[in-house]
Order: structure tokens, then sequence, then C-alpha cells
């Protein structure tokens, strides 16, 4: 089995030692982090060995904070890296339990929901994705049960337990942590495009630049919905809308939104980018068919192409000041968000608030990060119709 590997998986694999225990991997956007614990743990499926140890029996456990991150994200990407070294064919998938067997090894994907599985087994390694959607009571359960290694990645966003309890206590004072800090420059493998996005943060918003440039924890000043509750079903019977940001460079974004009272749920339908017109139009009758779809009124060359080719696409007027009114009017929902909507759970964790050149907030968001928003704002502007009067 031939790896192309990273500077990430090169630091681990020469500087792991025997006292170690947890190998915590900090780091800013496509560093590569999670990609360098993925082959390690493919290695060790396969083969038995991982970091110069010979572990021939046990499982390894893999914990996102739900099953649909779980499969969108780690689990995806371990399927095709399986592929990518044709090895699939000789694992044995057990996908109703979510398990993959070889020999005497295999690999559980466990979302930290299930409490029970995560108490009611032994360990041998572990690797805790995104752990600042994780509670420490997940980190605390597993490594009671740990006989090995376990591996903890994070975009360092905050000041969550991974920075005050492992960093700042366990590191020092006991020793058995491993700190690993990168950066996209340790990817050698990522697109000149992707790079070129990770760049302009840092002429966009300073927090952002630190945490996912430099990989630097830092605390996010300003966001704009800083409270979301991730649920893992939209209601039925409630008020729906559905909301189009248009893109191509930048993503396409489909989302549906249900209303009653103080309530808001958000359902992501799509989010892609170097879609044309008629892609989009075919990815909508798809997802969802025909229904009144709100878009941008400033493209009504798109909004006029969308319904001659059958959408249902109208103009969400817009007035002044109309998309602070918006967000307010978003803001002043208990905003509900379902587990399967990455992309719009990511960007709402760092849509922020802008600054001027004293860095003092004002009342307009960055240009960045906003897909999702803009989305949902053009979604629910129908439900603002009674209430702001530039809508009527």
């Amino acid at each position: 089995m031939e790896l192309k590997t990273g500077r990430i998986f090169k630091r681990i694999t020469e500087n792991i030692e025997p006292k170690h225990r947890i190998v915590f991997l900090r780091g800013g956007a496509r560093s590569g982090k999670s990609f360098a614990v993925m082959q390690l743990v493919t290695v060790w499926l396969y083969t038995g060995w991982i970091l110069g140890r010979y572990v021939p029996e046990g499982g390894f456990t893999i914990v996102r904070a739900t099953f649909p991150a779980l499969r969108a994200t780690v689990m995806r990407d371990f399927i095709a890296y399986l592929f990518e070294l044709d090895i699939y064919k000789h694992i044995e998938h057990r996908k109703t339990i979510h398990e993959f067997h070889y020999d005497k090894r295999h690999i559980d994907f466990i979302p930290a929901d299930s409490e029970q599985k995560l108490r009611g087994r032994k360990h041998t390694f572990a690797w805790l994705e995104e752990i600042n959607d994780l509670p420490y009571e997940i980190f605390t359960q597993v490594n009671l049960r740990l006989t090995h290694l376990m591996f903890m990645t994070v975009n360092p966003s905050g000041e969550p337990w991974g920075k005050t309890e492992i960093e700042d206590e366990r590191l020092p004072k006991i020793g058995d942590v491993f700190l690993d800090v990168s950066t996209f420059k340790d990817n050698p493998f990522l697109e000149e495009s992707i790079i070129s996005e990770i760049k302009k943060l840092e002429f966009l918003d300073r927090d952002l630049y630190q945490i996912y440039n430099l990989g630097i924890w830092t605390k996010l000043k300003g966001l704009i919905y800083p409270n979301v509750i991730i649920v893992d079903y939209m209601p039925v019977g409630w008020n729906t809308y559905y909301g189009l940001d248009y893109g191509f460079v930048d993503p396409s974004c489909l989302v549906e939104v249900a209303l009653k009272g103080d309530d808001m749920y958000i359902n992501l339908l799509m989010h892609e980018s170097g879609l044309m017109i008629e892609d989009m139009a075919e990815r909508i009758r798809e997802i969802r068919g025909t229904p009144r779809i709100m878009c941008d009124g400033a493209e009504p060359r798109s909004i006029e192409h969308l319904r001659r080719i059958g959408i249902n696409a109208r103009a969400a007027k817009k007035g002044p000041d109309s998309v602070w009114q918006r967000i307010m009017f978003i803001k002043r929902h208990n905003i509900h968000i379902t587990s399967t909507s990455l992309a719009t759970i990511d960007e709402w964790k760092k849509f922020k608030w802008d600054t001027d050149k004293d860095e003092v907030m004002i009342d307009k968001p960055i240009n960045k990060f906003k897909h999702s928003s803009d989305a949902v704002s053009y979604a629910i502007s129908t439900a603002m119709k009674a209430k702001v009067k530039f809508l009527n």
C-alpha cells in the first residue's frame, strides 16, 4: 500500500513517543490534519501497524457530533480513500451498523449522541473529529475506556475545552499530549483556487484569518447568529418557504425554512459551485419539484431564465437596509438547523458583522460566509411582508 503523505503525517510519525496518549491536531482550514488521521486509520485497519506499533486486533472509534455529520464527511472520505487505494474490496463493510472489518480489526463510526455505545465498549484507538462540537463528557467517557491512542482534530475557534483542558492543563501538567499546529501550507495537495480563498481572509477579517489561516486560538467577536440549535428533523405542517442564492464560483445555495411563532427551522437542500442555470433548475426539480422559490431580486435575468425552464422563481424585493432588516427578522427567532445542513452550520459559525477602519463593528455583515444567510433571508421575505413596510 503506497501512500502520498503530507507534512502533518510525517511530523506525527517522526515525533510520537511512548509517553503520548493524545495526539492533538490543531489547524487552520484545509491544513490536511483530518486526512493525516484518516491515513493512519486506514493503514492500521489493513496492516495492524500504527506509528511504529503493531496492534493486530481491536477497534478504532471515530466520533463526531451527529451521524449525518459523520456520514457526510469522515465516513464518505474514508470510503473514497479505500477505493482510491483499491482495498475496499477486501474490507467487510457492515453498512447497517456503520462498521468496517478486516482480520481482527474494525473501525466504528459513532455519533456523540449515542452515549450508550461510547460508554459500553472498549476503544483501542479513538478519533474525536471537530471537538468544538463535542462536550467534554464525550472525551472523558472515551478516554476512560481507551487502551492506546486518541486523536483529536480542531479548528481553533473560541475557548473550548480542547484549549482549556487539553492544551492549557493536560499538556504541561501530565505531558502525555502530542500537539501539532498546522496551516494550509502544510497540505501539498491543496488546489490553488482553495488556497486563494483562504488567503483572502487576511484582508477580510482578522479573527477568521488567525483561526483559518494561522491555526491560532481566537475567540470570534461579532457573530451574527451565535446561538443555533442543531436538530435531526424539519417540523411537519408548518408554513414553509424556499430561498435561492445564486452562485457559480461561489456556491448556489437553496434552503427551505419552516416558521411558526418564535421558532425557525432551516434545512439546506443545495450548496454547490459551478452550476449553470439549467443545472441549477435540474437540481431543484430533483430535490423539491417546483415550489415557489424566492431569489435575489438584483438578478432579474436569472429569475426569468429559471421561470422559462419551469422553476417557480420569484424576486425577493429589496429596500433601504433590507439586508439588515432580514437579518434582524431571522435573529428574533429561535434558530434550528438540521444536522445534515453541514455547509450552513459551518457558514453560520463564521458569519460576522463587519468593522470600520478602527475595528468598531457596524450594522453590515462581512461579504463572506453569507450564502446560506442570504438564501434564508430571501425565503422569509414573504413572511416579513406584513411586518416590514418596504416589502409591501
